[in-house]
């Protein structure tokens, strides 16, 4: 019984929810706005002038080797929850081109509810920028440190994982003057190469498939003091 009410419940919450997002009139940049995908924004916005969106992007990273620095270039299109097509994104990634990208740092040691030491990682991230171009001529500015690693795989290739918490430092069109932060996961798959290594793939002009996931916490110039 108690199961069925806590069922019920959550039926109301999320059609309460959806009626919401088909209610919402606030900014949409990027097209229609679908319930399926403006139901999970609103619901994870704090406060009453934060805008969220969430995107995931599906494009290619491109090699640059500079010197010493190892770049890439990631970019994509971008769909929200439901699959819309609202825009693209592209970056820059920077490393150390003998940079260490297979060892993780070590595990955190409990506890994890009250004031403990946590291992220093800050030595081992990496410059990043992007842009992320929304519909309207609407686009976001970010900057922010990246982790980023390679994990080997059983069958010799090897997976790229890079993830990058960036600060909205503003933007275009009702983005202009924005301020807020952007989570972005990032994910490159490393095809095994027959007597190479992935140390010798990585040359100037190679390009890779990219996949990513990007939240946006926003809050408009206008929200501002």
């Amino acid at each position: 019984m108690a199961k069925e009410k806590e069922s019920g419940a959550l039926h109301q919450i999320a059609k309460t929810l959806e009626e919401l997002a088909q209610q919402y009139v606030g900014p949409v940049p990027h097209g229609l706005a679908g319930p399926a995908s403006n139901c999970f924004e609103l619901a994870a916005a704090e406060g009453p002038y934060e805008h969220v969106i969430v995107c995931r992007s599906l494009g290619t990273a491109t090699i640059y080797v500079q010197g010493p620095e190892l770049y890439i270039v990631p970019n994509g299109k971008l769909h929200r929850l439901d699959c819309e097509l609202v825009g693209d994104y592209v970056g820059v990634f920077v490393a150390p081109l003998n940079a260490d990208l297979f060892t993780f740092p070590p595990a955190p040691a409990p506890p994890f509810d009250k004031p403990s030491p946590i291992p220093d990682f800050r030595p081992r991230l990496n410059p990043t920028k992007a842009v992320w171009n929304f519909k309207g001529g609407n686009s976001v500015y970010a900057v922010g440190p990246a982790n980023s690693y390679v994990i080997p795989l059983n069958d010799n290739t090897a997976q790229l994982v890079i993830s990058i918490a960036m600060v909205i430092t503003g933007g275009t069109g009702i983005y202009a003057g924005a301020r807020g932060t952007i989570s972005s996961l990032g994910a490159t798959w490393f095809p095994y190469v027959p007597g190479g290594s992935l140390t010798s793939s990585l040359q100037t002009g190679a390009v890779f498939e990219a996949k990513g996931v990007h939240g946006f916490r926003i809050t408009l110039k206008g929200d501002q003091k």
